[in-house]
């Protein structure tokens, strides 16, 4: 679990242990007691607030944590749960329902742990689509909480590994026309905005096109 919890950047609730660690021989249920445990012999650090309560690794306890989890040669796999778990709070935050409040919140919370998989996603271009998936998700908090000239370079970023007129980037497109919009950068907005609607039209899809 040490090992596992290595790929977690800036802290960590026990629910994201749960679904990013459990599998392959470790049972979820078993993770909060293994949590206490790692807490005792101060591996862990917990961190108390007004919300659940918040784990980490100090940073030489992390890269230990880390060699260990590439030696066993589960770097990826586990890099790819993060991913998935990120995928699914972005997925949340971007419903526009009730939740909408808790999920801005945690968001902010798991900002490290958001750049981190964005990270991943940037590393590999298969990984791509999974970054815009993302940002689909987080577009709405990005657009509300920022930072906007960061968010555009990574929508940048990721539009290059996206090439071809896929879902994804038309996504992806119409989402990096708002954002350049709201800077005032109204040709960018234009040109990304113009590519989504020939996108969306190109595959049929509706909901880029609107």
């Amino acid at each position: 679990l040490w090992a596992r919890l290595s790929v977690f950047a800036g802290g960590f609730e026990l629910d994201a242990a749960q679904a990013v660690c459990a599998g392959d021989g470790l049972d979820g249920v078993e993770i909060p007691e293994l949590v206490g445990s790692l807490v005792e012999k101060s591996v862990l650090k917990r961190q108390q607030g007004d919300g659940p309560d918040r784990f980490r690794l100090l940073e030489p306890l992390r890269q230990f944590g880390h060699e260990r989890l590439q030696e066993a040669g589960a770097e990826t796999i586990l890099r790819t749960r993060h991913r998935d778990w990120i995928i699914e709070l972005a997925t949340v935050a971007g419903a526009n329902d009730a939740r909408q409040v808790e999920a801005f919140e945690r968001i902010r919370v798991e900002r490290a742990n958001l750049w981190s998989a964005l990270d991943f996603c940037l590393s590999d271009p298969a990984e791509a689509e999974s970054g815009a998936a993302i940002c689909q998700g987080l577009w709405p908090y990005w657009a509300s909480q920022g930072p906007a000239t960061a968010v555009r370079s990574l929508y940048a970023a990721l539009l290059e590994r996206i090439p071809g007129p896929t879902r994804a980037r038309g996504q992806l497109l119409w989402i990096s026309s708002f954002a350049a919009a709201s800077q005032g950068d109204q040709s960018a907005a234009l040109q990304s905005g113009t590519e989504a609607l020939e996108v969306g039209r190109r595959i049929g899809d509706p909901e880029v096109v609107a």
